[in-house]
């Protein structure tokens, strides 16, 4: 089975107007669109959208919680979430102009007790060999920098195969556990490993830092310009196909989604980052998430 595990998934709210947002002065949107957000739950819905069953798992509370996961429901994803009853889950903002640019304003999230948490490591145990678990986001202000380490721990020691779309002390108290693959985007390589990629040879090498340190692979998601991959051994570049960018918004996402769908069709490590490529461009090119047509049209693009 396929987990993705959000500890602060939101409700995205998308404005789309006209210009920028002009500070201190009225705006009016032309459109407005609720949907579920957070790494994971869109990880989540691109892989519905692929064919593959996952199961959602994080933290939701209130009524806006309650929208989530009925979205999901309606969207025939499995959930698992643990409901904080004191919680409201948070809202996003997301402004996205007549040129594609997003503007977002993102709330910080639920504040979670210890038995909060308790329960969530409790549902980690419910983990098999060869699952494959997807922690992806942000935490909670509450929540401590270690709280997966001892639980990521015993996930690889039963053969979980993990990949973390994390940043900051987070990421770096995981990576001596082997994590298959880890997806951070070219900003967040700088700041988690406090350098400056001036050029490829810059990302590569904190990449492979990253490797040192514990990591499988490593793919460095850039953008318009494609993806940077290593395993240490095997280093590729590839670029993304040119399209009509409409919406960066879980773009990274997404390329984890066809990352995974790829692997367990043919456990090639090199076709399984181009469909995420393929994947990832694909969402930038539609309006939302991408679907399975466009996905596998823009992977042909990719071969």
């Amino acid at each position: 089975m396929i987990y993705t595990i959000t500890l602060n998934p939101a409700v995205d709210t998308y404005f789309k107007i006209r210009e920028e947002i002009k500070s201190g002065e009225l705006n009016r949107a032309l459109e407005q669109h609720f949907v579920p957000g957070g790494k994971g739950i869109n990880t989540s819905l691109v892989l519905k959208t692929l064919g593959r069953e996952s199961v959602a798992m994080g933290f939701i509370g209130g009524p806006t919680g309650a929208f989530l996961e009925e979205k999901l429901k309606e969207n025939g994803i499995k959930t698992d979430f643990i409901h904080v009853k004191d919680g409201i889950t948070r809202i996003n903002a997301k402004f996205i102009n007549s040129e594609g640019a997003v503007t977002e304003i993102n709330a910080p999230g639920i504040n979670l007790t210890k038995e909060n948490l308790a329960d969530l490591v409790k549902k980690f145990a419910k983990f098999k060999k060869d699952d494959i678990v997807i922690i992806s986001g942000t935490l909670p202000k509450s929540v401590p920098v270690n709280i997966f380490e001892s639980t990521i721990k015993t996930m690889a020691k039963i053969g979980v195969k993990l990949i973390i779309d994390m940043v900051g002390t987070p990421l770096l108290k995981v990576l001596k556990y082997g994590p298959q693959l880890v997806t951070p985007n070219k900003k967040e390589l700088m700041d988690t490993l406090f350098i400056k990629a001036r050029n490829d040879d810059d990302i590569i090498a904190g990449a492979k830092r990253l490797i040192k340190m514990g990591a499988v692979s490593v793919a460095v998601t850039l953008g318009k310009d494609g993806v940077l991959f290593t395993n240490g051994e095997t280093t590729i570049r590839l670029k993304a196909p040119k399209g009509d960018i409409k919406n960066a918004v879980g773009s990274g996402d997404s390329f984890i989604a066809g990352v995974v769908d790829e692997m367990l069709n043919s456990d090639d490590i090199i076709k399984s980052v181009k469909k995420g490529v393929a994947a990832g461009s694909a969402t930038a090119f539609s309006v939302g998430l991408a679907d399975k047509e466009l996905i596998e049209k823009v992977n042909k693009m990719m071969q």
